[in-house]
């Protein structure tokens, strides 16, 4: 009995000594960002995105080719802020760079401006034998004194020849740059 319990002591003992893998945090960089010359004077009010399900929790999110519809989370890859707060202060800062100065995040109101509403329906890596794609798909509302204007869902994909999950956080920026510029298209025609 005594050699049972010393050998369950020794096992416990050699078992939490295992050290686990370091946690990696990402944030979207700002390389996107061009500033254009003539700006708009429409006033833009942006509504926090919305995320849903595992888009809603911190780790980066993939799938495989052989299995699209099964969405898996990398572990020990995480944003470092929720992912609403990510795109949403990236679009600000586009926006702002590119098409008004006046932009407004946390003080407006629904009356004042053109408002910017946003769901994020997926952005995920997915790869497959050649290397990766990055898709992203935010459905955005914009309304003007409680009329909708536009009701669109912006999707871009680009493929990369990588797995290195480091070179695809960064470029998200590319895949997130044509949803913005698509946006800004569309807001001038407003």
């Amino acid at each position: 009995m005594k050699l049972l319990t010393i050998l369950t002591v020794f096992f416990l003992l050699s078992c939490s000594s295992v050290t686990l893998p370091d946690n990696h945090y990402y944030r979207l960089g700002t390389s996107y960002v061009t500033v254009a010359e003539h700006k708009s004077n429409k006033k833009i009010n942006v509504v926090t995105f919305k995320t849903e399900g595992m888009l809603g929790a911190s780790n980066l999110l993939y799938s495989e080719q052989s299995r699209p519809n099964e969405i898996l989370q990398y572990h020990y890859h995480k944003w470092h802020k929720p992912l609403s707060s990510l795109l949403t202060e990236s679009l600000i800062v586009y926006l702002k760079n590119n098409f008004s100065r006046d932009i407004s995040h946390y003080n407006y109101s629904k009356s004042d401006g053109y408002l910017i509403d946003a769901l994020v329906n997926k952005m995920e890596i997915q790869y497959d034998s050649a290397g990766s794609r990055l898709i992203v798909s935010i459905l955005i509302t914009v309304s003007k004194d409680d009329n909708l204007l536009l009701n669109k869902t912006y999707i871009s994909e680009k493929s990369y020849e990588t797995k290195d999950i480091y070179q695809l956080v960064t470029n998200y920026n590319d895949v997130l740059k044509d949803i913005y510029s698509d946006l800004i298209t569309d807001l001038n025609r407003l």
